[in-house]
C-alpha cells in the first residue's frame, strides 16, 4: 500500500517536532561532534601565539584577498577620473557656453 511510507514521514516529523519543542536532540542528529579536542590553545606569552623569532608565513587566503582589495580600490580611483557623458552635464556645458 503506498499510505505505509507516507505515515512513516509523518511519524518522523512529529518526532523531530517533539525533540524541537522540548529542547532535546533527536537520536542521530547532533550539532556538535562528540570528541572535540580543546577549545582554545595554550596560552605561550606571544601575541597571538605566533613566535616571533620564526619568519612570517603567507596563509593561502591572503594573496588572493590582497589583490582583490587592491583592484577594488584601483578601480574606484579609475571611476572617480572617467569622462562625464550623461545628458545633463553636456546640457550644463551648453548653458555655459551660451551664456553672455
Amino acid at each position: 500500500c503506498s499510505l505505509a511510507p507516507t505515515m512513516q514521514r509523518l511519524q518522523l516529523a512529529k518526532t523531530v517536532q517533539r525533540g524541537l519543542v522540548r529542547g532535546t536532540a533527536v537520536r542521530g542528529i547532533s550539532a556538535t561532534p562528540k570528541n572535540r579536542g580543546p577549545a582554545t590553545d595554550e596560552p605561550n606569552g606571544w601575541l597571538f601565539g605566533k613566535d616571533p623569532s620564526k619568519p612570517w608565513e603567507s596563509e593561502g587566503w591572503e594573496v588572493p584577498y590582497y589583490a582583490a582589495v587592491g583592484a577594488t580600490f584601483i578601480t574606484w580611483v579609475l571611476m572617480q577620473y572617467r569622462p562625464q557623458t550623461s545628458i545633463k552635464v553636456w546640457a550644463y556645458e551648453q548653458v555655459q557656453l551660451r551664456k553672455p
